[in-house]
């Protein structure tokens, strides 16, 4: 059978934000999201407090948090009558000021369902119909939810970029946490390490013992998984061997991490479109160079703002830190570290612990640190970003620095 070069060709195309066809692997993470999901039902029908129970996916840029979330709400979420299947509602935190702001994101949600959820929820705009106000439709929904509760399921709001949000979106989070609406939500944020303490400035300070999962790298049968998927879905055929070594090189390349995993299939796709659809081993090796000229594009993209530009030295050598002490680094030493670094490196005279702080939170931002799997200390997340930054970006560097002095020095005019 002729392979798909038309789904391969539209696979290439696709942007980096949409959700990949061939996710694969965080079992472990999605099972216990849907557990917390299932919780909060419990509680509610109960009558227990449905309040507390704020969930925080973190991870480093590219770790694969939206996927994750995007994943969630299409397979695990799906609109069923099975009352332990969660009902997802993606929202942004843009839109999230106060707790009318969710609730009308839940009933617009609500009405575009199937089944028993569908019938109730479009019931309720029917009796609403030139009455809709806030408290209409939050009594209404309280209400069905109520007389209907051993068939309605629990609601996952899943808000993605939740380290942009501010005090202007103190109000529905904190609705959210205290439970406050009285409907069985379930709050699922997804955001950078330090979204943890941006909910703490939101007025979100008491967070449960659990309710933090920090996605880190998949595991190494995950990638080629994913790998093996792409070309059987698009029938991929080649001689001998080469598919397998097609398989195994592109997990392998990606170390694990998901946005490499990405480039790499993206790359794959572009290869094979141009041999037909073949895998062959020189289509393997352009698509291998394709994919590490594009991971340090990437790289690079991450460290390209104005603020880190002017830190390159001091940014450099606090990786060369990490990568001497090989092991995670407590954040209070990390910025011990970063002070004594921009005193030497950086733009300011005398930085202070804050501009230390700012500096580890602007790195993390970047995907150039993350916290470990313990919440303890912080590393570079990706080896091969590690290895490109101390190197190739470090190397590049040195040799600007150099030229720099000599200039100065009138040794060059």
């Amino acid at each position: 059978m002729a392979a798909d070069i038309e789904g391969m060709r539209e696979f290439a195309m696709q942007p980096d934000r949409d959700e990949s066809p061939f996710f694969v692997g965080r079992n472990q993470e999605l099972s216990w999201l849907r557990e917390q999901a299932a919780l909060v039902l419990r509680n509610w029908k109960a009558g227990r407090p449905a309040g507390g129970r704020t969930t925080v996916v973190t991870g480093c840029p590219g770790m694969g948090k939206s996927s994750l979330l995007q994943h969630f709400q299409r397979t695990r979420c799906e609109w069923t009558d099975d009352p332990e299947a969660p009902v997802a509602v993606a929202m942004s935190v843009s839109h999230m000021h106060t707790g009318k702001d969710v609730v009308d994101e839940v009933y617009r949600t609500l009405a575009k369902a199937e089944g028993a959820v569908g019938e109730a929820a479009l019931a309720i705009g029917r009796d609403l119909a030139g009455k809709w106000k806030f408290s209409n439709v939050f009594d209404a929904l309280r209400s069905t939810w109520r007389k209907q509760k051993s068939r309605m399921p629990a609601i996952c709001l899943l808000v993605d970029e939740i380290q942009n949000a501010s005090q202007d979106n103190g109000m529905a989070l904190g609705e959210l946490h205290e439970g406050a609406l009285n409907l069985p939500i379930l709050p699922v944020y997804a955001g950078l390490n330090d979204s943890v303490e941006v909910l703490r400035e939101c007025g979100i300070s008491r967070l449960s013992n659990n309710a933090q999962v920090n996605l880190l790298l998949l595991e190494p049968e995950d990638a080629a998984k994913a790998v093996e998927r792409m070309l059987t879905t698009f029938r991929v055929e080649g001689e001998g061997e080469v598919v397998k070594q097609w398989v195994d090189q592109i997990a392998a390349d990606s170390l694990n991490f998901p946005q490499h995993l990405h480039i790499g299939l993206e790359t794959a796709a572009r290869a094979l479109l141009a041999d037909g659809g073949m895998a062959t081993v020189h289509g393997l090796e352009r698509a291998r160079l394709a994919a590490t000229a594009e991971r340090h594009k990437y790289y690079r993209s991450r460290i390209n703002d104005r603020y880190l530009l002017s830190r390159t030295d001091a940014l450099v050598s606090l990786v060369r830190v990490l990568a001497e002490s090989n092991e995670p680094i407590r954040p209070v030493e990390l910025e011990r570290h970063a002070r004594k670094l921009l005193l030497e490196h950086g733009p300011q005279d005398k930085p202070t612990s804050k501009d230390a702080q700012t500096f580890v939170t602007r790195l993390v931002h970047a995907g150039v640190l993350q916290l470990n799997e313990e919440l303890t200390g912080y590393a570079v997340p990706i080896p091969s970003m590690q290895t490109w930054l101390l190197e190739d970006y470090g190397r590049s560097l040195d040799s600007k620095n150099r030229r720099s002095r000599r200039v100065r020095l009138g040794i060059d005019s």
